[in-house]
């Protein structure tokens, strides 16, 4: 069955908040706060492939990929991949105002 507009604009919106809360708490280095959405929104069985919506796709293996991360807080330079998380996650939450860098 097909969402409706009104179900995928939903979805939309929702992937848009999570996505500025963790580019927030990521951007403050606020490792509290970035570990309690990770471990609280995205679990490791989300990832199944079967989502409606690329965005939400994107979103959580993003989020999952920064789960098993320990270096989220080092320069981009030394870890390029977290450029592209930063990036992707501003692009996801519609932020297109900010600019990650080292």
């Amino acid at each position: 069955m097909e969402p409706n507009a009104d179900e995928h604009y939903g979805t939309k919106i929702a992937n848009q908040a999570q996505a500025a809360q963790l580019l927030d708490a990521w951007i403050a280095g606020d490792q509290r706060r970035l570990d309690h959405l990770l471990f609280s929104q995205f679990r490791d069985t989300d990832l199944t492939g079967e989502s409606q919506d690329d965005r939400e796709e994107l979103l959580r293996c993003v989020a999952l990929q920064m789960k098993r991360s320990r270096s989220l807080f080092e320069s981009r330079t030394a870890k390029p991949h977290l450029g592209v998380w930063i990036d992707t996650l501003t692009h996801l939450s519609g932020q297109t105002d900010i600019i990650a860098s080292d």
